[in-house]
C-alpha cells in the first residue's frame, strides 16, 4: 500500500489554509494530525492507481511549492476523478501561473496550451482522471 508508506503528519509550521488557500485561525492545533493529502493518496489506492499518480503530486509540489494546491476528489459515472486547484491572487504578478503548472506536470500530462499570461486570472483548475494517471 503506497499511501500508507507516504503518510504525512502536520507540523506546527504548516499553514492553516482553507479551500481557496486563504489563511484562517485553526480551531485547534493540527500538529501531529494527518495532513489532508493522505486522503488524496488513499483515493488513488481505492481507484487502483499505481506510482504514477503519487509521482504527479510530487511533481506539482516540486514545481510550485508545498501548500499551494487544493484538491478535490470526485465521483462521476461510477469512477473516481480528481481536480487540482491552483490559486495566486497576485494576478499579473503571480508565481503560480499556468505555464509553471504545466511545466511541473509535463511528464505526466503533456500539453501545448499557451495561455495569454497578460490576463489577470487568479485560479486555474485541472481535471485529472485515471486514464491520465495511468499514462
Amino acid at each position: 500500500m503506497q499511501a500508507a508508506s507516504r503518510t504525512e503528519y502536520a507540523t506546527a509550521a504548516d499553514p492553516a489554509l482553507n479551500y481557496c488557500l486563504w489563511p484562517y485561525p485553526p480551531p485547534s492545533p493540527a500538529e501531529d494530525r494527518l495532513r489532508s493529502v493522505n486522503l488524496l493518496y488513499r483515493s488513488f489506492e481505492i481507484a487502483g492507481l499505481g506510482p504514477r499518480a503519487f509521482a504527479l503530486v510530487d511533481a506539482i509540489r516540486a514545481g510550485i511549492g508545498p501548500f499551494r494546491t487544493v484538491f478535490g476528489i470526485k465521483w462521476a459515472d461510477g469512477r473516481l476523478g480528481w481536480e487540482f486547484y491552483f490559486y495566486d491572487y497576485r494576478r499579473r504578478a503571480r508565481e503560480v501561473s499556468i505555464p509553471r503548472i504545466l511545466a511541473a506536470i509535463r511528464e505526466y500530462a503533456p500539453c501545448d496550451f499557451a495561455p495569454a499570461e497578460t490576463l489577470p486570472y487568479f485560479m486555474v483548475s485541472l481535471d485529472i482522471d485515471a486514464a491520465l494517471l495511468e499514462g
